[in-house]
Formats: C-alpha cells, structure tokens, sequence
C-alpha cells in the first residue's frame, strides 16, 4: 500500500533473533538516555500515547523457552504494537548517516536571555529557521 504511493519502504522480517537484536538494543538505548519519554503530551492524545507506551513497556517481558531461547513478547493480554514501532525507529536511526533530528511544530522559539547590561536584539516569534524549530536527539 505504501510502495503505491510512492513512499520508499525497507522490509524487516520479525524472528525470534531479529527481535531480541531490537529489544536488546532499544533497552540500551533507555539505559544510555539516548531515548527519553516526555511525562506528557502536547495534546491530549499524545499524553494518552505515552501512557500507552508506558503500559506496554512495562508489561513487556522475557520468557524462556523449552529450548533455551529467550521470546520477548506482552504480557497477558497487553499488546507490543508501540513497542516494537519504537523498535523499529530506533534501529532505522542508528543507522541512518545523520545524527536524528525531530521537528517540534508549533513550538514557540526561545526568547533571547535579558540583560540590562546590553541591548538585546528584537525578538521574532516568527523565525522559522531550521535551528529555532528543529532539536537534535542526543
């Protein structure tokens, strides 16, 4: 469905292996605060998105196979769909050649810090450069 419209789109096939390189890898990531969870949303449903997300995180476990293998999947009747999004997107940015950016709209650009000590140069709301709205992820 993607590909008809044209949106370049790299498969990724879920084994148990792949899965656990992912997860594994996710978790270093929240270990590293390479990834943060902001307490709260813009809007009201992204607070409810991250609330979600916390759900699955938590409920989110390892289990042991007969055969020694390690399954990570939800608990009970939890999903992992965000979970695994997030996984995804992680894996897709380390390996991209850039450092990650994101794009927060609507965000009000910082004010110049106030000195009485020297004129401060007009403040524009409406500066929209790419490094007034835009904030590396590191």
């Amino acid at each position: 469905m993607m590909r008809a419209k044209g949106i370049e789109v790299e498969e990724f096939t879920f084994t148990n292996a792949s899965k656990m390189k992912v997860v594994a890898d996710l978790g270093v990531a929240f270990e590293q605060k390479k990834i943060l969870l902001p307490k709260t949303g813009r809007t009201l449903e992204e607070s409810r998105a991250i609330q979600d997300l916390e759900v699955e995180l938590f409920n989110f476990e390892p289990t042991v196979l007969k055969s020694g293998n390690i399954r990570y999947e939800a608990a009970g009747s939890y999903n992992d769909d965000m979970i695994m999004a997030l996984c995804l997107a992680h894996e897709q940015a380390t390996r991209a050649t850039r450092q990650p950016w994101s794009w927060v709209p609507d965000a009000p650009a910082a004010a110049p810090p106030q000195s009485p000590s020297f004129a401060q140069p007009s403040y524009d709301p409406f500066d929209c450069r790419p490094e007034r709205i835009w904030h590396r992820l590191n």
